[in-house]
């Protein structure tokens, strides 16, 4: 072929191709996934009211404390998403890192409670017909799973699978500070089990699967 309509293929193409949108900045972006949950995740208020003594506890230190724990990791867990959704970005292991012991020391905290608060037999005082709580949990983190999935799509993540899980899990983190200002049962049994556990396991198994199958690029 010769040199000269070689270069003009090569021009005509690349005026043809539509240009790559630049990624914007990963604390911009991981704010607005942060935003975009935390206003789906408030219309749940307009169907169920707040508790009828959230007044009560918000001046009740381990309540308001368990509350900044779960937005802290939730935060986390969007910026490791973010992190994992850029190719060779710095640091995410760190916010792997950060994240997942934040999750796991409360978990194992919340775990610890209910085997306390309940004798060492939680099964016991797990009352399988309060479940509705798990039900309304993890329908309110699945809005922000699928919002925050199709902002991640923006991005390139080179493990679609574990970006999908962290996503999944900073869903149900978030939905779980919107379950303590509805649900006004603080067993921590209940808790356990229908605010958190349940939960975690669906949305982060969810998120995992949901990101093998849509953050492909």
């Amino acid at each position: 072929m010769n040199p000269k309509n070689t270069e003009d293929l090569i021009q005509s193409l690349s005026q043809e191709v539509t240009p790559v949108k630049p990624m914007g900045r990963e604390p911009l972006q991981a704010g607005l996934w942060f935003f975009v949950s935390c206003a789906i995740i408030a219309t749940s208020f307009a169907f169920k009211h707040t508790r009828w003594d959230f007044a009560l506890k918000l001046q009740d230190a381990s309540f308001v404390k368990t509350g900044l724990v779960l937005l802290i990791d939730s935060l986390a867990l969007i910026f490791t998403a973010v992190w994992f959704s850029i190719p060779g970005r710095r640091g995410q292991l760190a916010f792997a890192f950060v994240s997942s012991v934040i999750l796991a020391i409360f978990t194992g905290t919340a775990l610890g409670h209910a085997f306390n608060f309940a004798d060492f037999s939680p099964i016991t005082t797990l009352e399988f017909s309060e479940m509705h709580c798990a039900l309304l949990s993890i329908i309110m983190g699945a809005a922000p799973l699928v919002a925050l999935m199709s902002l991640c799509r923006k991005l390139a993540p080179v493990k679609p699978g574990i970006t999908g899980a962290w996503i999944g899990l900073a869903s149900a983190t978030g939905t779980a500070v919107a379950m303590s200002m509805i649900c006004d049962k603080d067993h921590p049994a209940h808790l356990l089990g229908w605010h958190y556990l349940t939960p975690f396991l669906f949305l982060g198994g969810l998120g995992f699967f949901l990101g093998r199958k849509i953050l492909r690029w």
